[in-house]
């Protein structure tokens, strides 16, 4: 997303986050610092393998979980939050990777 990251592990979030300050255009060197720019937080996903996916225009970000949903944000201004939507099958009910 630009210049920002978007990462994910096992603790229910994927965080978007900047190397450096958030005001800062250039990387330094040796600095380690990192501003997190915003959490999704979902739930009912603590196993080690789920990948999420961002659309080309980079406008929506997806996750599915261990128990058979799947999340989908709607990108607008992350400073200002975003929209999460919930995609739930009665007969899915399986990790959705």
């Amino acid at each position: 997303m630009g210049d920002l990251i978007l990462s994910k592990s096992c603790e229910n979030a994927i965080i978007c986050w900047k190397p450096g300050r958030l005001e800062e255009t250039d990387i330094r060197p040796g600095d380690n610092s990192v501003t997190i720019v915003h959490r999704f937080d979902y739930k009912e996903c603590e196993i080690w393998f789920i990948r999420f996916a961002v659309d080309y225009s980079q406008r929506v970000i997806a996750l599915g979980n261990q128990c058979g949903k799947t999340m989908v944000w709607e990108l607008g201004n992350v400073a200002g939050g975003s929209r999460v939507s919930q995609l739930v099958h009665p007969r899915c009910v399986a990790a959705v990777r």
